[in-house]
């Protein structure tokens, strides 16, 4: 029995010895850090403080729990403040105080956790609380000029009197309704005058701008602000005009409307720049380049004569500065006549015989004639033809290729006569894609297109030799016994004798530069000069027979002398020059050219 009753007592006094055992006592904080401060509520630090100004002190402790934390100041006056609201541990506690006798004063801090375990107090921090004293007075603010522009800094003499304990001073500017942020320089002395400076900056500014000053002694004691000065501001002078505009494409000996020419100029502050091209056109302001950067722009001219291009540059205020000297162009035009929009659809194929043209009129799968002024004669090929491409003609036959693999050969008249290859191949006598064709006194020269080649075949159809090309190509000329092949894959005119013997190309390569081609579709030969369709870039060029660039007409649109596609070249006797302007649906008819520089 005695047995079971000491096992119900340890039961019964167990748990008590484990509560005491497991029970640890709450550490109180660390003691707080001796506290600093005399600093104003504008966050300037003193070494001595006023009567009656309110200065911030501050400190902090950590609590080994990591609990929160309240503090108390002890002033060092005979008070203390009230605890504070419970913080984080290790955050930094701010606290206010103002002193009303002069006096040196010992600032110390405790704090408790949130058990109300409370340190001990902290070390002293001393402090000097003197009388206030007068602030300073006489400020003054006089500028050096009378005005100034934007962005030109104009400086000011500044100057106040600490008179009752002369302190040293720092000063704060307003400008207009603009204030200093900050009070200016370091402690300056008493009564010494320094120089300070402001940039107006914004269009606002321009006109009577006033300023004035006040001064803050080492105490913290802030004059009244000094009486206005005024400044009339002005905007700064005109920007300098830009050099003359130059022509930056190669000078040519012909210069003609609907076609773009690039112009450049340079200035010191080109924030951003116009060209007035002396047509009645201007161009939109664009940015500037910077200092002496070129800034290109290009232009077509719509009128006729002498244009005087002159240029002209804004600053970042949006003043205009004068014209530049002009740069004298005189505009041409060779553009002489337009037909068939009521029609052709889509014309490619153009050539001459006996002063009668012959269109290849695609979309429509005919051929259309017309007389040089444009005047309708007749109509052909219909029902035969299926895609019809280029064409050709002699004294009594006329002979079209057809991109459904064939050519065609009529009569003058119109009659039907013949067809060649009626199938797609690679054989002689077969063709993939047929395009451009020519016709000498005893043969046919047929572009094989996808079969990269140039196939020679008598005037019965009956096959005479090829040769090879290095890219598909569109249409071709032939003068005496050299033909001219727009390669358009290539962006190259070939030329060949009617042998098969390369002998050279026109064209400088892919671009839309002076002399050089995008997808060029066809090619004429008149005189001394090879006339190339430039078809992506929407114009003709011109070209020496030894591939020196001479000059260019057209530009994209739809006005005279303008080009959508263009792909086939004729020119008469005359030198008068047609051209199949494709997705416009019509013919355009040129001036005639000459041997000298002009078309």
């Amino acid at each position: 029995m005695r047995k079971y009753k000491s096992l119900l007592i340890f039961l019964l006094i167990a748990p008590l010895f484990l509560f005491i055992g497991g029970c640890k006592k709450n550490q109180t904080p660390e003691i707080p850090k001796v506290p600093q401060g005399l600093t104003d509520t504008n966050g300037d630090k003193y070494d001595n403080g006023y009567v009656d100004t309110s200065y911030i002190f501050y400190t902090d402790t950590r609590d080994a729990e990591d609990e929160d934390i309240a503090f108390k100041f002890n002033w060092g006056d005979g008070t203390e403040s009230n605890w504070s609201e419970y913080i984080t541990s290790g955050e930094t506690f701010y606290m206010s105080h103002s002193y009303s006798m002069a006096g040196t004063y010992k600032i110390k801090a405790k704090s408790k956790d949130i058990h109300n375990n409370e340190t001990d107090w902290s070390s002293d921090y001393e402090i000097i609380i003197i009388s206030k004293s007068a602030a300073p007075f006489n400020p003054s603010i006089i500028p050096l000029v009378d005005s100034t522009s934007l962005e030109n800094p104009i400086s000011f003499k500044v100057c106040a009197i600490d008179t009752s304990s002369n302190d040293s001073l720092k000063y704060q500017c307003q400008w207009g309704s603009t204030l200093d942020t900050t009070w200016r320089y370091d402690f300056k002395p008493s009564g010494d005058t320094i120089i300070v400076k402001h940039t107006y900056l914004d269009i606002s500014d321009v006109g009577i701008q006033v300023a004035k000053v006040r001064a803050k002694d080492q105490h913290g004691s802030v004059s009244e602000w000094s009486a206005p000065c005024t400044i009339t501001v002005v905007f700064p002078p005109l920007p300098t005009p830009p050099t003359t505009p130059k022509l930056k494409d190669i000078l040519y000996p012909t210069y003609y409307w609907q076609t773009p020419f690039t112009f450049s100029t340079t200035g010191d502050t080109m924030i951003k720049l116009q060209f007035i091209w002396g047509d009645g056109k201007s161009s939109s302001w664009v940015p500037g380049e910077g200092t002496g950067e070129d800034v290109k722009l290009e232009h077509s001219f719509v009128t006729l004569g002498i244009c005087s291009v002159v240029a002209i540059t804004q600053d970042k205020f949006e003043q205009s500065s004068l014209p530049s000297l002009p740069y004298e162009i005189d505009i041409q035009s060779n553009f002489l006549a337009k037909w068939g929009s009521n029609r052709l659809n889509a014309p490619i194929g153009i050539t001459i015989s006996n002063d009668i043209l012959y269109v290849v009129d695609h979309n429509n799968k005919e051929i259309k004639t017309f007389d040089k002024n444009g005047n309708f004669i007749s109509a052909f090929g219909s029902g035969v033809l299926e895609s019809p491409m280029y064409i050709a003609a002699d004294s009594g036959f006329v002979y079209v290729t057809d991109a459904h693999n064939f050519v065609c050969k009529f009569q003058k008249t119109g009659a039907f006569v013949a067809k060649w290859g009626q199938s797609k191949g690679t054989g002689n006598g077969e063709f993939d894609f047929p395009c451009g064709i020519v016709i000498d006194s005893n043969y046919v020269y047929i572009v094989d297109s996808r079969n990269l080649r140039i196939q020679k075949l008598n005037k019965d159809g009956s096959y005479e030799a090829q040769w090879s090309l290095t890219s598909k190509a569109s249409g071709m000329t032939i003068t005496g016994d050299t033909l001219y092949v727009a390669c358009n894959f290539g962006n190259i005119v070939k030329v060949f004798r009617t042998t098969g013997e390369d002998i050279g190309s026109i064209g400088n390569g892919e671009g839309a530069t002076d002399g050089k081609l995008l997808d060029p579709c066809d090619v004429a030969v008149y005189e001394d000069y090879v006339y190339v369709v430039d078809t992506d870039n929407a114009r003709i060029q011109k070209f020496t027979k030894g591939n020196g660039f001479n000059v260019r007409w057209g530009c994209n649109g739809s006005n005279e002398g303008q080009f959508n596609a263009p792909q086939g070249i004729v020119i008469d006797d005359d030198g008068n020059i047609y051209v199949s302007d494709t997705i416009n649906n019509r013919i355009q008819k040129f001036k005639a050219g000459s041997k000298g520089g002009t078309l």
